[in-house]
């Protein structure tokens, strides 16, 4: 995610991510997931609606691979059933 900037009278200031940095899948841990959630994505005409539990799952696995701060469902858009779906989808993998 890029960061945001404003021009103000001659200084340039910069705004960092809500959420700020995270590490990459440089292992392909949840890269499986990742497609997954890319080829629903593709096939429903990029309508994330379609494509829910799969972008879930994914988020899913980072969190619980350290790849991504804790966030509580909610939060990211997600009910606790979907979580839990999502949850049982990413174990799978």
């Amino acid at each position: 995610m890029a960061t945001s900037t404003r021009y103000t009278h001659g200084v340039l200031t910069l705004t960092p991510p809500e959420k700020g940095s995270f590490p990459l899948d440089h292992k392909g841990i949840c890269t499986d997931l990742m497609l997954e959630w890319t080829k629903c994505m593709s096939k429903s005409q990029w309508c994330n609606e379609k494509c829910h539990i799969e972008s879930a799952a994914y988020l899913h696995c980072r969190i619980r691979h350290g790849l991504m701060a804790p966030e509580e469902p909610q939060r990211l858009g997600f009910t606790p059933e979907e979580w839990d779906q999502a949850s049982r989808l990413s174990m799978e993998k």
